[in-house]
């Protein structure tokens, strides 16, 4: 059981923050939805826990997969790409992915 798990169903409020990696965000939403389930909690809307991600962080591993996709067009992207857009869309797609809870 991580921290945020246990932290979690004691009700404590938690402040997420300095996530740089799409892993590190998955694991912990995965933490997250497990101290839930674990909390007993009925009325979700008492929890007031946050997570921020970092969207900045990203830049790097969006050229290096252009890099490795290497055709002349993707080359061209390198540094040009709206790495923020791209990136709140994986992240759209790991919550759509994630179990959902009414809050």
């Amino acid at each position: 059981m991580t921290a945020v798990t246990s932290l979690l169903i004691t009700n404590s409020f938690l402040s997420l923050q300095l996530i740089f990696s799409i892993a590190r965000y998955e694991a912990v939403i995965d933490a997250y939805l497990d101290g839930l389930e674990a909390s007993g909690l009925s009325d979700l809307s008492r929890v007031t826990s946050v997570a921020s991600f970092f969207v900045s962080r990203v830049d790097t591993l969006i050229d290096k997969m252009l890099e490795k996709i290497g055709t002349p067009e993707a080359l061209a992207l390198r540094g040009k790409v709206n790495k923020t857009i791209i990136n709140c869309l994986l992240m759209l797609e790991l919550l759509n992915c994630s179990q959902s809870y009414a809050i």
